[in-house]
Parts: structure tokens; C-alpha cells; sequence
């Protein structure tokens, strides 16, 4: 799901973005700015996209929670398809817990490489190293990313993005 619909379903939605050591914000609601592009003055140690929002309670109810193991697997996985982006993760510390850490970190440089040495996890496997690459297709129509292992004693199992 996107920023767009995000922003539509709820109450409220700040996004700031920090380029060129500058930081700008702007606020939205319910699909609609409530505010101006807004330059903050510079930032010269930061940089990247931060959004915040609040889901719309006349949508999903007052008592609406997220899961945020769902969101943290979420944002974990965002990381492997994006080789090399870094992605910070923050949750209150009232919904944080053992599969869930307050803050973390998450940047794979080799993609879904590195997602794969993580899933194999030193289990023993038919080749010493395994199979990955990436393909891209003409007139920019995209591209495709591929690891490949066979670790032996597996019960078949497989995973894909």
C-alpha cells in the first residue's frame, strides 16, 4: 500500500523529507493537505523520508491496533528487495517485545542474497555457494533478482518476494 492511501485513511499524516541538508515537512488528513511545504532549515546529519500517521477512527474504529510483528517482518523484508537501502525501525516501547524490538536497523547490500544466507543460517548445502544474480529487462520494463541454494536435509520449503 502506498503513501496515498495511507494519507486517505487517516487522520492525520506527516511526512518529512530531509535532501540536500535541508528538512521539509508538510501534514495531510483524510487525503488532503492540511499544510504548505514547509522548509525546517538544514539538517546537515540526516536524510531520507520519515512518514507518520494516524489511522482514521471513523474507518477502523477507536480500538484499532496494529501488529507490529507484522510490520516489523514487513519492514525487514522491504530492506531485502531494496539491496543496499536503509531502513530504520521504531516502535513505542509499550508495543515492543520479544519478537519486536523497540529500534533496529535494517540494510542488506546483497539483496535477497543476504536474505537467503540468513534463512540457510549455516545449514549444510549440496554446493558451497549458492546460485544468485539479476537480469534487467530492456527499455526499462524492469527487473528480476534470483538466490538459488539446495541445503540438504530440507523438507522442500521455499520463499519468495
Amino acid at each position: 500500500m502506498g503513501v496515498s492511501v495511507v494519507n486517505a485513511l487517516s487522520a492525520d499524516t506527516v511526512v518529512e523529507v530531509a535532501r540536500g541538508k535541508q528538512l521539509y515537512r508538510q501534514s495531510f488528513a483524510k487525503g488532503h493537505a492540511t499544510s504548505g511545504l514547509e522548509d525546517l532549515g538544514p539538517t546537515p546529519n540526516r536524510r531520507g523520508t520519515t512518514i507518520s500517521f494516524t489511522p482514521d477512527a471513523e474507518i477502523f474504529g477507536e480500538g484499532a491496533k496494529f501488529k507490529p510483528a507484522r510490520l516489523f517482518k514487513l519492514a525487514r523484508s522491504k530492506a531485502y528487495l531494496y539491496a543496499g537501502v536503509e531502513i530504520r525501525w521504531r516502535c513505542d516501547a509499550d508495543l515492543a517485545g520479544e519478537d519486536v524490538p523497540q529500534e533496529a536497523v535494517f540494510q542488506f547490500p546483497g539483496g535477497l542474497s543476504d536474505h537467503l544466507k540468513e534463512q540457510l543460517a549455516g545449514r549444510a548445502c549440496a554446493t558451497a555457494d549458492f546460485f544468485s544474480g539479476t537480469q534487467e529487462f530492456p527499455d526499462d520494463q524492469g527487473r528480476v533478482e534470483w538466490a538459488i541454494s539446495w541445503p540438504l536435509y530440507s523438507d522442500g520449503s521455499y520463499s519468495w518476494y
